[in-house]
């Protein structure tokens, strides 16, 4: 039996798990893979599957949205419950992608020029839902709303 089954049973939603369910909920996250698609290795070395890539496209923006590092988006996989969810991991059953798999998909976004592209399509969906993130700032996981016109507010 898992420790956490019991624990389960009292956990709460907090600030940063509504965050990342209401991402889930927003992005188009098959329509960005689909860009990546063409480029993503199908392994990792001899023999080993690459992660899946929705994995990959979560963590890349996991790291925009908080400031991570590749390997403090590694430990976030492994210490939040919140996170897991947002993946759709499951730790008994799945290996999450490690630093170095992190790094070289970042590296692999940069190198054909696709995260600009995909930063700005998810910026798209988000304001379509009147919801505005800016890079790294994000300390809370709070949703900032868009501002409304002030132009005809008299």
């Amino acid at each position: 039996m898992s420790a956490n089954v019991g624990f389960d049973m009292y956990r709460r939603p907090t600030r940063k798990h509504e965050f990342l369910r209401r991402m889930n909920q927003v992005i188009r996250w098959e329509k960005l893979a689909k860009e990546v698609e063409p480029y993503y290795p199908k392994q990792e070395g001899p023999g080993r599957p690459a992660k899946p890539l929705i994995w990959m496209l979560k963590l890349y923006f996991l790291q925009l949205w908080y400031g991570l590092s590749d390997s403090q988006a590694e430990d976030e996989v492994y210490d939040s419950h919140a996170v897991q969810e947002f993946l759709g991991i499951d730790l008994r059953k799945d290996r999450p992608p490690d630093e170095m798999a992190i790094r070289r998909f970042r590296h692999l976004l940069e190198q054909h020029r696709l995260a600009e592209r995909l930063f700005e399509r998810v910026e798209k969906d988000l304001k379509k839902k009147g919801i505005q993130i800016r890079r790294g700032m994000i300390t809370d996981a709070t949703i900032i709303k868009e501002p409304t016109s002030t132009k005809n507010q008299e």
